[in-house]
């Protein structure tokens, strides 16, 4: 029984850190979207 609790606590952990990280890498892929359209409207304009 305290195997499989730490099994799971170890899965629900390993869940939590892989959704945080790609949460992190969508973040800075949108900021780098947004500097993008910056830099064209900057030239258009």
């Amino acid at each position: 029984m305290l195997a499989c609790y730490k099994l799971i606590k170890g899965y629900l952990y390993l869940l939590i850190e892989l959704s945080h990280s790609f949460s992190l890498f969508t973040i800075s892929r949108s900021e780098a979207k947004d500097r993008e359209t910056t830099k064209s409207d900057e030239l258009e304009g």
